[in-house]
């Protein structure tokens, strides 16, 4: 496959990083420094320390934590849990209660204690002593680890400290390829030839909603190549402060949908004039940083 040049590759990535908003980079996985904490809750004022981490509990090991969660599978299955919760847990049927996040989800001990106590609700031949002492251990598990996401430790299991659970409602995701065709039809007339047939370059999408897609390596060098080709047939203004500031807000209102922050403008601008600066030729440079807006996380999530 073709790669693109070392210099866009570095001024790819930081327009990752410059142009987010609130948003980061965490390894290959796109994501967004919360802005909103769960249920509802303000998040921290400016200046204010950062959430308490969970306690340095080690995670179960890995096969240990698979056999937990089987087993609680089979539990949750046999003991009619699904009748109820769905067989994902989260259908919301039955007595209209989820168990993502649910109630008793505090801990990993308090859910199991719900579990023996009150489930299954007594109807007809069930009763909550029908699934107590390893049937509730390991449905407890499997709910805890399946369904939330959430670890599993030697003594049962921990769960991200309040202001770091990430509900899915502060979480940018990776468009699917579909999406990315239509934005480059509708901001640049056409959707390239490197994009035309390019799915198998994608990772595929997360089985549930509120799990984070992927960017590999690929699929950036897809849609860098992708944007490069496209920002080829742009008008480019003359390479100069002004003009090029210009040029950077009109791209963020096609490509992003907004008005781009004095921060963005200034780092579009230095792109432009100094992050390139040892390519060809101005027109080179004014197109690598069209690219770069394209590839940045704005154009590239919802």
């Amino acid at each position: 496959m073709k790669s693109f040049p070392r210099t866009l590759e570095a001024l790819t990535l930081a327009f990752l990083a410059s142009c987010t908003g609130s948003a980061v980079i965490s390894g290959d996985i796109v994501s967004e420094a919360p802005g909103e904490a769960p249920n509802g809750e303000a998040p921290p004022s400016p200046g204010s320390p950062p959430p308490s981490a969970p306690p340095d509990t080690p995670p179960v090991d890995e096969r240990v934590g698979q056999d937990r969660v089987e087993a609680g599978l089979g539990f949750y299955t046999s003991k009619a849990c699904v009748v109820c919760h769905g067989e994902d847990g989260r259908t919301n049927v039955g007595q209209n209660v989820t168990l993502f996040n649910c109630p008793s989800c505090g801990s990993w001990t308090a859910l199991r204690e719900a579990i023996e106590v009150t489930m299954p609700p007594a109807s007809g031949n069930l009763r909550p002593s029908d699934c107590v002492g390893p049937c509730a251990e390991r449905t407890a598990d499997w709910i805890w680890a399946e369904v939330n996401g959430w670890t599993l430790t030697e003594e049962g299991g921990t769960r991200p400290s309040q202001g770091a659970v990430n509900l899915g409602r502060n979480t940018r995701r990776i468009k699917t390829p579909e999406a990315l065709r239509a934005d480059f039809a509708r901001i640049f007339g056409r959707v390239p030839d490197f994009l035309e047939d390019s799915s198998g370059s994608f990772v595929e999408a997360p089985d549930y909603w509120f799990q984070e897609a992927k960017l590999g390596a690929v699929t950036l060098n897809v849609l860098v190549n992708a944007a490069v080709e496209a920002c080829g047939g742009e008008s480019m203004p003359a390479l100069e402060a002004a003009a090029v500031q210009a040029k950077c807000g009109e791209w963020a209102r096609r490509m992003w949908l907004r008005e781009a922050s004095p921060d963005e403008l200034r780092s579009c601008v230095d792109t432009a004039i100094t992050v390139t600066r040892d390519l060809a030729n101005p027109q080179q440079q004014l197109e690598f940083t069209c690219a770069s807006m394209m590839v940045s996380i704005p154009s590239l999530t919802f």
